[in-house]
């Protein structure tokens, strides 16, 4: 998958004007309802929702393929991306690649199917059945033998269809056509535009919340260090755990499943404390200052106001230690990769990972006890 840095994607962001927009009416909704065998990369409950119309032959679409990839990373727990088709009938092999397309998000997962889009958007030669079926088994969805003869007769054509109709009905000319929460944002290939639109809905979104506070040596949203393990269970909040090892998982944001919470049960009471930033939408009130993640210049502010030193790097990630006002007390910033099939991702564990699962760039705050 193509990287994109924080720093790169601010720089996006802050470019370009708003798009003009049109407010949703009771039929779009209708139309833009998702529908079981829809492509959808983030988490399913996530508050923001972008329904984009495109084709993937368009001579442009490779750009377009890296921005659905940076959405896909970068907001993977605020924004639920929904992929429709909306191949022109002018580009010849158009219609064969949407569905070759929709076969590997099918019969594989978000991961490869993104890769399967970034290649066939940058190799123009890859337009019939033999070389796409070949580059869906590259990415996992083969073998090529069985691929070539579900796209050959037309196994996922009835999706293709089905954005079809929501063309007509929705009126719309252009491919690309971004809808964001019900809203046509008129932007088409101004990826600028939609990008920060994009931002502006998480950063809304996330402003609806109260966020949890960080207290220096003490505690983090609703848990503090010493605290009873029947104390945190009065809390009525959903987990999963203690493990055999003494980890809990907590999820705290509504709706959603995800150990926004790991606590450390030792002797029947609270020993560590991980937030982690990246899997919830809340954010982290330091002080009176609140960071979010998805943002260079939100890292670096985290990092001043709890007085972090050094990066030390670690096996799959980075750890800085930062300041506490007690020597029994240590704080830590830890950045790592955190696959989507983790055990600790969810409350529920997920079944064993396919091959190319995505992987999240996680930002984690620890406050632990010491022995």
């Amino acid at each position: 998958m193509r990287k994109y840095s924080i720093l790169g994607l601010l720089a996006v962001l802050c470019v370009g004007s708003a798009a003009h927009a049109e407010g949703p009416t009771g039929s779009t909704a209708g139309v833009l309802a998702e529908r079981p065998n829809d492509i959808v990369l983030g988490r399913p409950s996530a508050p923001v929702t972008l329904v984009a119309y495109l084709e993937y032959h368009h001579l442009h679409y490779e750009e377009m393929a890296g921005m659905i990839e940076t959405i896909a990373s970068t907001w993977p727990d605020d924004v639920r991306l929904v992929v429709r088709d909306f191949p022109m009938e002018y580009h010849g092999g158009a219609r064969l690649v949407a569905m070759a397309a929709h076969g590997v998000y099918l019969r594989t997962n978000a991961s490869a199917y993104l890769k399967f889009v970034s290649h066939v958007s940058r190799d123009k030669t890859l337009r019939d059945v033999a070389s796409l079926s070949s580059a869906a088994q590259e990415v996992g969805a083969g073998p090529s033998g069985t691929f070539e003869k579900l796209l050959s007769a037309g196994a996922w054509e009835d999706s293709l269809q089905a954005s079809r109709a929501d063309i007509a009905k929705l009126g719309i000319s252009a491919s690309p056509t971004w809808f964001l929460n019900g809203v046509d944002l008129k932007a088409g290939f101004l990826s600028k535009q939609v990008m920060q639109s994009v931002q502006k809905a998480v950063n809304d979104s996330r402003g609806k919340v109260t966020p949890p506070a960080f207290v220096p040596g003490k505690g983090i949203g609703p848990f503090s260090l010493g605290q009873s393990l029947a104390s945190v269970q009065k809390l009525g909040l959903r987990s999963r755990g203690p493990d055999t090892l003494g980890w809990m998982c907590v999820a705290t944001d509504e709706g959603s499943d995800l150990c926004v919470y790991r606590l450390r049960i030792v002797a029947g009471k609270v020993h560590r404390i991980d937030y982690s930033m990246n899997l919830s939408r809340k954010g982290l009130k330091v002080g009176s200052e609140v960071f979010t993640w998805g943002s260079a210049d939100q890292l670096l502010g985290l990092r001043k106001s709890l007085g972090c030193g050094e990066t030390e790097s670690m096996e799959g990630g980075a750890s800085t230690t930062c300041q506490s006002p007690t020597k029994q007390v240590t704080t830590k910033l830890s950045e790592g990769d955190e696959n989507e099939c983790s055990e600790w991702t969810r409350l529920t564990p997920p079944p064993p990972c396919k091959e190319g699962a995505l992987n999240y760039r996680n930002l984690t705050v620890e406050l632990s006890a010491q022995d």
